[in-house]
């Protein structure tokens, strides 16, 4: 009988221990680098597009550095709307066929319907205004009930001025 030494030699019957797979702890590490990106690049990304409706009409670049004042329609940048066109501000859409109401003679908009896109609670808090070149002639303040995820409610719109004989343009922002 020949000795082999290199040959594991079994004592009793039972084989050698086995060593650990040194395969199965490299891909744990790669599943687990893999998740902790996905959690940390993943997610910003995830709600930046979900937020974002693909059917929604963009007024200017969302990316637009600095905070929500200065963003489109945000207190410190009026949006130019036009009367009976869908607009955005943030993450509430408002939808088009509304008009401009001289019920009384009072200024009123009305048909209103407002959506949340966000998965989150929103309201509307807006100020709709009619200029004429660069004087306001007539202002609007606009509200909603809290509006939950993907839910349409009406905007109720309020003004004790008067509709004015001319106005040039329309004008949407939030109010601070």
């Amino acid at each position: 009988m020949s000795h082999n030494p290199s040959a594991p030699q079994s004592q009793g019957g039972y084989a050698p221990p086995a060593q650990p797979s040194k395969k199965g702890h490299t891909v744990r590490r790669k599943f687990s680098v893999l998740l902790v990106l996905v959690v940390l690049l993943g997610c910003p990304a995830l709600v930046a597009c979900t937020v974002k409706a693909p059917d929604t009409p963009i007024q200017e670049d969302d990316n637009k550095a600095g905070s929500e004042d200065n963003k489109a329609g945000g207190a410190d940048n009026t949006l130019t709307i036009t009367e009976g066109k869908p607009f955005r501000i943030g993450t509430l859409t408002y939808a088009g066929g509304w008009k401009i109401s001289k019920k009384s003679g009072s200024f009123n908009v009305t048909g209103v319907e407002v959506t949340n896109i966000c998965y989150c609670k929103d309201e509307a808090k807006i100020e709709i205004k009619l200029w004429n070149g660069n004087q306001v002639v007539a202002l609007a303040d606009c509200t909603t009930k809290p509006i939950g995820p993907k839910e349409i409610t009406p905007l109720s719109c309020s003004s004790a001025d008067k509709v004015p004989k001319s106005y040039d343009k329309i004008t949407a922002n939030t109010r601070v």
